[in-house]
């Protein structure tokens, strides 16, 4: 995923505790694949993309 995405300035903000994710790893890579190539393509060649998690009550949100 990095080769796909190395031409682009990608920030990854997460919380600074472990964060559980109940999830098949194929499909959270997918998922990650996806959010960062709609960030990429609806933005500015030059804008920084942040990926952000956090986990508000107990819940993961993206």
């Amino acid at each position: 995923m990095t080769d796909k995405f190395k031409h682009r300035a990608i920030n990854l903000e997460v919380v600074p505790f472990p964060v559980r994710i109940k999830a098949e790893w194929n499909q959270l890579i997918q998922l990650l694949s996806h959010l960062i190539s709609n960030a990429v393509k609806h933005s500015h060649v030059g804008d920084l993309v942040t990926l952000q998690l956090t986990q508000p009550s107990g819940w993961t949100i993206n």
